[in-house]
């Protein structure tokens, strides 16, 4: 054997194992996720913009992220987080603002409505994270199988060469 058919073969070889294990993880990695969005057992609702599906694969993990991201701007009027005051007026039932009999200032308290934005965001992250990963895996997988066919066709042309 040449020093020509030994790197051929070695290129071959190498190209063969990383392209199985290339596409042996994107399939991993894509089971993985939707098993992980299975075992949550949420369904987009009736004004999503994939409406009344199970939240399993990468386009219904953006159709609810998307109304969850319109539900909160609805909430909020339209404001996101780092617009809103941290703090807002504490306000009684007739909705007028609270004195501090002791400094004579209307009372603060926490704005609830931009707190509610930790919770959107993090379920909006998380299912951000989930189509990330199923591109990654689907992207993983190709190359994979390219590789794959790359080292078998390598690999049967070696000898000619």
């Amino acid at each position: 054997m040449s020093g020509n058919s030994k790197l051929f073969a070695i290129v071959a070889y190498a190209a063969i194992v990383v392209g199985f294990f290339s596409a042996i993880g994107g399939v991993f990695g894509i089971v993985y996720t939707y098993q992980q969005a299975a075992v949550e057992n949420i369904t987009t609702p009736d004004d999503a913009p994939i409406a009344e599906v199970r939240v399993r694969g990468p386009l219904s993990m953006w159709s609810q992220a998307s109304i969850i991201t319109t539900h909160q701007l609805r909430r909020t009027e339209g404001l996101r987080y780092a617009e809103m005051p941290r703090e807002i007026p504490v306000v009684d039932e007739a909705g007028d603002p609270v004195i501090d009999e002791a400094t004579g200032e209307p009372m603060m308290g926490p704005n609830q409505a931009r707190l509610s934005w930790l919770d959107a965001t993090t379920l909006i992250s998380v299912l951000s994270l989930g189509m990330i990963s199923y591109a990654f895996s689907l992207f993983a997988l190709v190359v994979g199988l390219v590789l794959l066919g790359m080292g078998l066709v390598v690999r049967k042309l070696a000898p000619a060469a």
